[in-house]
């Protein structure tokens, strides 16, 4: 196939790959190419109710499909120190999700299956910063990983979590949370069971020396791999070689080109900067039109 101009725009992943196949196809290359990539990482707490969410004859529809609704991050005083507490956003997932997440013991987790509708979820998401062992490598594969402040932000969002689940729990319907962890928390030989803060602190301190590998863990809102400085000139939008030279008819219009995590869903940013690379493309094929007339 064919044209005066390309244009890349299928994501951070394929992008990569995308560009590396086809500068070592021409014999270019970029080595910034799959890196700056930074994405946000997030996890579940779940939260199982005795009573029902929604009551049979409720108009809602059950379990409840609610759009998202999020709670701003902030700074507390932690232990004498200032702290932070990342953002939350709450949650819908269906059964088959679910399952996949929430551990359990054979009855133990049929039981929790069986009142989906007594059951809330919560997410956090912490955003990660540029690092040399975040990268998108020459596949598409995106390697992301937490450090060990990046991990404590985490903690602390589920801890945010649980203090507002407790909240909201009365005598007649108490609250027992379930953690996103990779396999079932046990205390003195028995599923550990989250009711209360005490038990909270208890289970964050296993996490804690498990580290975050032991912790179910999603990617989303991957940024970076063609940042825009280093492998996209952020004048034309076009793909820069080693050399400095522009690829005259390659142009990027993703979230591959951001240089480093927005912290937030980047949809309209993406949106933005692909109205740019267009307008960039189209005036390019203008100017070709012209010159050939």
């Amino acid at each position: 196939m064919t044209a005066d101009q390309y244009v890349v725009a299928t994501g951070f992943g394929p992008t990569t790959k995308l560009l590396a196949q086809g500068l070592n196809h021409a014999g270019l290359s970029n080595r910034q190419l799959g890196k700056r990539f930074s994405a946000n990482v997030g996890t579940a707490v779940y939260a199982m109710f005795e009573k029902p969410i929604w009551p049979a004859g409720s108009a809602r529809p059950e379990p409840g499909v609610t759009q998202c609704f999020i709670v701003e991050g902030r700074h507390v005083e932690e232990n004498g120190k200032v702290v932070e507490e990342p953002a939350l956003e709450n949650w819908f997932h269906f059964p088959g999700t679910v399952a996949l997440a929430l551990t359990g013991w054979f009855q133990h987790f049929a039981c929790a299956m069986r009142k989906f509708n007594h059951l809330s979820m919560a997410g956090i998401v912490v955003p990660t910063h540029v690092r040399d062992c975040n990268y998108v490598d020459e596949c598409g594969k995106v390697h992301v990983s937490l450090n060990c402040d990046e991990f404590e932000l985490l903690l602390r969002g589920m801890k945010r979590i649980a203090m507002i689940y407790f909240a909201a729990a009365t005598p007649d319907d108490p609250v027992t949370l379930y953690l996103p962890t990779k396999a079932m928390l046990l205390r003195n030989g028995c599923p550990a069971v989250i009711r209360n803060m005490d038990d909270m602190e208890w289970a964050l301190g296993e996490i804690r020396r498990r580290g975050p590998a032991f912790v179910n863990l999603l990617t989303t809102h991957g940024q970076g791999g063609a940042s825009l400085g280093d492998v996209v000139d952020p004048e034309s939008f076009l793909v820069r070689t080693d050399s400095g030279h522009q690829v005259t008819n390659l142009t990027v219009a993703d979230s591959s080109l951001f240089p480093a995590g927005c912290e937030i869903n980047p949809q309209l940013t993406v949106k933005a900067l692909a109205k740019i690379a267009a307008d960039k493309t189209r005036g390019r094929l203008e100017q070709g039109r012209v010159s050939k007339a």
